[in-house]
């Protein structure tokens, strides 16, 4: 399990929080959370409000709500913008990247309302249940971005997911 990636994540979120934003943690890192099993995460990815459009369809400085006071909000974190299109940050060997909660209902049949949220350390977020975590990465197979980059881990995590659920 990476802590130190999950203590950056928290001091973000409370950042986030203060703007009235709360975030959900995704990915490699969310996935560990839920599991318990370490998959070994290189970033921390965080879906924010934002267009449900999609990435094709709006400029990517308008994807995501209050885009300027995130920029500017992370750059007081110590980050530096590294790729507007996927709205990644870095600082020294930590990357964060945002996207946009408000596709989760239509790409992957999941109810923003059925979201739980968590409390640690005063940082509010939401996480993912184990079960919308593979209903969120089953939907990543059909992405064709998403198989470009991601398919073989997400493949892992959906094989993982599947046996903590019963499922295999």
């Amino acid at each position: 399990m990476d802590f130190e990636l999950y203590h950056e994540f928290l001091q973000v979120t409370k950042t986030l929080n203060h703007m009235g934003i709360t975030p959900l943690l995704s990915g490699s890192l969310g996935v560990e959370q839920v599991t318990g099993v370490d998959f070994y995460p290189d970033d921390i990815d965080i879906l924010v409000p934002g267009d449900p459009r999609g990435w094709n369809e709006i400029p990517a400085e308008e994807m995501v709500h209050q885009w300027s006071a995130i920029l500017a909000a992370m750059a007081g974190l110590g980050y530096r913008l590294e790729d507007l299109h996927e709205h990644k940050f870095v600082k020294d060997e930590v990357k964060v990247g945002f996207g946009v909660i408000d596709t989760l209902p239509e790409f992957a049949g999941i109810p923003l309302a059925e979201l739980p949220e968590k409390v640690d350390t005063g940082a509010h977020f939401y996480l993912p249940t184990q079960r919308q975590f593979l209903q969120l990465y089953q939907a990543s197979l059909e992405d064709s971005y998403r198989q470009d980059r991601n398919n073989h881990k997400d493949l892992g995590k959906i094989t993982v997911l599947e046996e903590l659920l019963g499922k295999s």
